[in-house]
């Protein structure tokens, strides 16, 4: 079952003819799969995550969440499809700095309306999941460090169990130790949960986590692979990608 579909997917800025920067995208994402997108500088990456994710509007073609064709919805109706069924994690963490842990957590549920006691089920519920017995306990997001804010971003990500998890370069701004850390945690979410998974990566190893990696070039979709083997010839096989497209070990 597709719990997102892009069909025909062209983005064009610009007037006139402007500047291509999706050309004819057809993807499916199937419940529980973890996809990695990779591809340089100006391929699309960004775009496409965003076009996906209803934040940006194509210029032509359908995008479908869970099974409803977005095109015909209103702002309202896609901002509440947004706060309900989807997931946002980014490179910078992106935690409200006043406040504090355990209301960057919960902010979602508090968004859409929910009860105190449910809030704190599902508080309870996702502190089980991800471990956060002593992190929750810390008052400030400043007494974190850059793995505890991003394991903090994650838990608000789902803590309104989404459908889909969009991930922009997770990892971006970790070293690598803690970088495997978030990795190990997003594919235990992945499997644990069911979740359906989309992130974007410059980087080789964190891509090697998913189940398939596609590549973009110049606005379409140039390869993809699919993980039906051990860990280290999968990153082989990415590394040959990135190899081909010109890209270095970690970035592409």
């Amino acid at each position: 079952m597709s719990v997102l579909e892009l069909k025909e997917i062209y983005k064009i800025f610009g007037s006139g003819h402007g500047h291509i920067a999706l050309k004819n995208i057809n993807l499916g994402l199937d419940k529980g799969e973890f996809l990695a997108i990779m591809g340089s500088s100006g391929s699309g990456k960004t775009t496409l995550m965003n076009v996906a994710s209803t934040v940006m509007k194509a210029s032509s073609g359908k995008v479908f969440i869970n099974g409803l064709d977005t095109e015909h919805l209103t702002e309202e109706e896609l901002a509440i499809l947004r706060r309900e069924k989807i997931g946002f994690v980014f490179q910078d963490f992106r935690l409200i700095d006043n406040l504090n842990v355990k209301e960057n957590i919960i902010l979602p549920l508090v968004f859409n309306g929910l009860k105190v006691d449910e809030i704190h089920n599902k508080l309870n519920k996702i502190k089980d999941i991800l471990n956060l017995e002593e992190i929750i306990k810390k008052k400030s997001i400043y007494e974190l460090s850059g793995g505890q804010k991003q394991k903090i971003a994650i838990a608000r990500a789902i803590i309104h169990e989404p459908v889909i998890l969009f991930a922009d370069e997770p990892t971006g701004k970790l070293d690598s130790n803690l970088a495997n850390n978030i990795m190990n945690l997003l594919q235990e979410i992945n499997k644990n949960l069911h979740m359906s998974i989309i992130m974007v990566t410059h980087n080789s190893l964190s891509a090697s986590f998913c189940d398939r990696v596609l590549f973009l070039r110049d606005g379409e979709i140039y390869n993809e692979i699919y993980n039906g083997e051990e860990k280290i010839n999968f990153h082989k096989r990415i590394l040959d990608v990135v190899a081909f497209l010109g890209g270095n070990t970690y970035d592409l």
